[in-house]
């Protein structure tokens, strides 16, 4: 079975996480429903040239959407900086 289809099979919550354009992007989802979302601009002090140059402000970013999305307890996490 393709991964794709495992994933949107799964019960298990899902967050996917892309950095892209100064901003974070947040999207959890059971199977094919989608539970939330959020977009959170980043300070630009943390990207240079569209690459994470302060890794430790990207993650309190991260940390800190999640915490007011109460999705602390996601086990998956799929990441993408596109570019």
């Amino acid at each position: 079975m393709s991964f794709l289809k495992r994933l949107t099979r799964s019960e298990e919550e899902v967050l996917t996480l892309t950095v892209r354009g100064g901003q974070l992007r947040l999207l959890s989802a059971q199977g094919r429903k989608v539970l939330w979302f959020r977009v959170v601009p980043l300070n630009p002090a943390f990207l240079e040239g569209g690459i994470i140059a302060r890794p430790e402000g990207v993650a309190a970013s991260v940390t800190a959407a999640l915490e007011q999305g109460e999705r602390q307890g996601v086990k998956r996490c799929i990441a993408a900086l596109p570019g």
